[in-house]
C-alpha cells in the first residue's frame, strides 16, 4: 500500500505566469477582446462593469440575466482564451524556463520509495505541466494523472492546437468509483501524480460539458463532477497526513474551499505551511487576515488567520527566482527552500 509523501506541492495561477500563462486580470483581458464578446453587446457591457472574469463567468452561465445563445459565445470565448494561453506555451523563449521548472521544482515532490507516492496539486487548468515536463528526464520516477489517458502528456509531444475532438472525457461515476477503491494500491499510478483541482481546459465532464471549475461556485460544481470530487477528497487525505508539509507557489489564496483544507489541516494536523509569492509579507498578511485589509473579491473567513499562523516560511519571489536554466539548477534561494522542507 502506498503512502503519501511528506512533502506536498501546491500550485496557482502565479506559477505560470512568467512561463506564458495569465493571471486572473489578464484572462479578463483576452476574454473581453475576444470577438463573441464584441458580436454580443450584453456580454461586452456585463464584462465592463464585472472586471473578475469569475464573477462575470457565474453570473452569464448560473443567472437568468443571459439567454442560452450569450452562454454559449461567452463559453466560446473563454475557451478560445484558454487555448491562446496555451500556444503562448509554444513561444520561443519559453522552452528554457519552462523545462527548468519541471525539473528543479516539479520533479523534486516525486515518491522517494517503493512505497512512497509524490502528489503534486494545481488550481490551474492550463496545460503547462503536460507540455513541459518530460517523463525519464525530470524526476526519479513518472508523472501521471490518475484515471487520465496521457494524449502527448509528459512527453514533449502535446499538440499545439487543442480541437473538441481530442478533449478527454472524464470517467463517470462508476468507473471514479473503481479509481477511489484501487488508487492506494494500484502500481499503475506510480510514484508521482499531478491531480487538477479544479479541472482542466482539455477536459470535458463526464456529461460532455466543459471540466473547469470557474466562478462563484466553485464546490458545487466540484461536488456535481465524481472525479474532481474525488481528487478534493484525495487533497484532503494528503494535506491531514502525519507531519505535512505544503509548499504553495503562486497561488493567492483566494479560494475559500481550498483555503480551508489547508487551515484545517494547520490546526488539526500540524501541517506546516510554506509560500513563494512576490507580494510583500505586509501585502500577502493583509489578504489573508481581514483585520489587517480588505482583502479581495472573495469573502474572507477566519481560515486566514490559520493560515498566517500556520506558515514556516514565506519566499517573497517568483518561481522563476528559484532556479537557472533548463537543467533545473537551484538558485541560493531554491536550494534553502527545497533544503528547509527536505526534498
Amino acid at each position: 500500500m502506498f503512502q503519501a509523501r511528506r512533502q506536498v506541492l501546491l500550485t496557482g495561477a502565479g506559477f505560470s505566469k512568467d512561463l506564458g500563462g495569465y493571471l486572473a486580470t489578464e484572462m479578463w483581458s483576452v476574454i473581453f477582446s475576444q470577438p463573441e464578446i464584441e458580436q454580443h453587446s450584453g456580454l461586452r457591457k456585463h464584462l465592463l462593469n464585472q472586471l473578475n472574469y469569475e464573477l462575470a463567468y457565474s453570473e452569464v452561465i448560473h443567472s437568468d440575466r443571459f439567454d442560452e445563445a450569450a452562454r454559449k459565445d461567452f463559453t466560446i470565448a473563454v475557451g478560445r482564451s484558454y487555448q491562446q494561453m496555451h500556444e503562448a506555451f509554444y513561444v520561443s523563449g519559453i522552452r528554457i524556463p519552462a523545462t527548468g521548472v519541471c525539473k528543479a521544482i516539479v520533479g523534486a515532490f516525486a515518491g522517494t520509495g517503493a512505497n512512497e507516492r509524490g502528489f503534486v496539486f494545481t488550481l490551474n487548468q492550463d496545460l503547462l505541466i503536460e507540455r513541459f515536463f518530460t517523463n525519464g528526464s525530470h524526476s526519479r520516477f513518472d508523472l501521471c494523472i490518475p484515471g487520465i489517458d496521457n494524449f502527448g502528456c509528459f512527453n514533449y509531444t502535446l499538440p499545439r492546437i487543442q480541437t473538441a475532438d481530442y478533449k478527454y472525457v472524464l470517467p463517470g461515476r462508476g468507473e471514479v468509483q473503481k479509481l477511489q477503491s484501487n488508487f492506494w494500491n494500484d502500481t499503475a499510478y506510480g510514484r508521482f501524480v499531478y491531480l487538477k483541482l479544479h479541472g482542466s481546459y482539455w477536459w470535458k465532464s463526464s456529461d460532455g460539458s466543459n471540466a473547469m471549475v470557474i466562478g462563484s461556485e466553485k464546490t458545487g460544481l466540484i461536488d456535481r463532477e465524481p472525479y474532481l470530487k474525488w481528487i478534493h477528497s484525495i487533497f484532503e487525505q494528503v494535506l491531514s497526513g502525519p507531519g505535512c508539509d505544503l509548499v504553495v507557489i503562486g497561488y493567492g489564496f483566494g479560494d475559500q474551499h481550498i483555503n480551508k483544507v489547508i487551515a484545517d489541516s494547520i490546526s488539526e494536523h500540524g501541517l506546516k505551511l510554506y509560500v513563494v509569492s512576490p507580494e510583500r509579507p505586509e501585502e500577502f498578511r493583509n489578504k489573508l487576515i481581514p483585520v489587517h485589509g480588505l482583502g479581495g473579491v472573495f469573502t474572507r473567513s477566519q481560515d486566514g488567520t490559520k493560515l498566517w499562523e500556520g506558515m514556516h516560511g514565506y519566499y517573497c519571489c517568483r518561481v522563476t527566482d528559484l532556479y537557472t536554466g533548463n537543467n533545473g539548477d537551484l538558485t541560493p534561494l531554491g536550494k534553502s527552500l527545497l533544503e528547509r522542507v527536505g526534498v
